[in-house]
């Protein structure tokens, strides 16, 4: 095992791949139940992108995890506008005719832990695992950065979709813009990550864009969205294009 384990030391590239298979097969074989479940399973997969960071960066990638935090949330404020203005709207919308659930603070802390695991797992994945692998692998490379950009970038635009059903135009349409746009997003949290190697920062911006767009269905008693696949048929559709074209030039300001 301590040969393996050294190996994979001066394999940097080859511990992201297999990073992102264990994640991969992490969240389509382990089930969890309810939020506080999913919450759970998330932060034992981040735990294990944790082991496989240690492996290409050593202790030196989690030094600066305490620092910048402020300052990476005001820089990254303007990626939080669309989804605060989402939240708010929801909120508003149901709340002249929707029942305020028993349950609320449970269910709001509950979602709450579940972003924040969302954002942690795949923050520590996609940016610093990716990242740093690439980097390190490759670093007499001149263009290595925009490798980095590109592969991390794509990478996690092309999960979110991974199990949506394209097979017809406007389905494929939007799961590209779907892309797209998670890779925008992940520059802006890749161009932080750079800047202040702080991906807790870059965890905590994730968990509260994941969050706010949603955070009314934790208060209020209405039926929460269970489709994960980013797309929809119809004249649904043609809305979910047009809010991703919204989104994309949103990230594209505050890029």
């Amino acid at each position: 095992m301590k040969r393996f384990i050294n190996f994979l030391k001066k394999q940097p590239f080859l511990c992201a791949v297999l990073a992102v298979i264990l994640a991969m097969a992490g969240i389509k074989l382990l089930d969890g139940t309810g939020l506080f479940g999913e919450a759970v399973l998330r932060i034992i997969l981040a735990m294990a992108m944790g082991f496989f960071l240690y492996l290409i960066s050593g202790e030196k990638t989690l030094d600066c995890c305490g620092e910048s935090t402020g300052y990476a949330i005001k820089v990254l404020a303007p990626c939080l506008i669309l989804p605060a203005v989402i939240g708010l709207t929801g909120f508003l919308g149901f709340f002249t005719d929707t029942a305020i659930r028993s349950d609320w603070p449970i269910q709001l802390l509950g979602g709450a832990l579940e972003m924040l695991s969302v954002g942690l797992f795949e923050e520590v994945l996609f940016r610093a695992v990716i990242n740093d692998g690439i980097m390190y692998q490759f670093r007499n490379f001149k263009g290595v950065w925009i490798l980095c950009a590109l592969v991390s970038s794509l990478v996690f635009g092309w999960v979110h979709v991974i199990s949506a059903d394209v097979s017809q135009p406007l389905l494929m349409a939007q799961a590209i813009l779907k892309i797209l746009t998670c890779a925008q997003f992940g520059l802006c949290m890749l161009f932080l990550y750079w800047k202040t190697r702080n991906i807790w920062a870059c965890a905590l911006v994730h968990a509260l864009f994941d969050f706010m767009p949603g955070w009314a269905e934790y208060i209020l008693d209405v039926q929460r969205e269970t489709n994960q696949s980013y797309v929809a048929a119809g004249e649904s559709g043609v809305f979910v294009i047009v809010f991703y074209l919204i989104e994309a030039a949103v990230l594209l300001i505050a890029m």
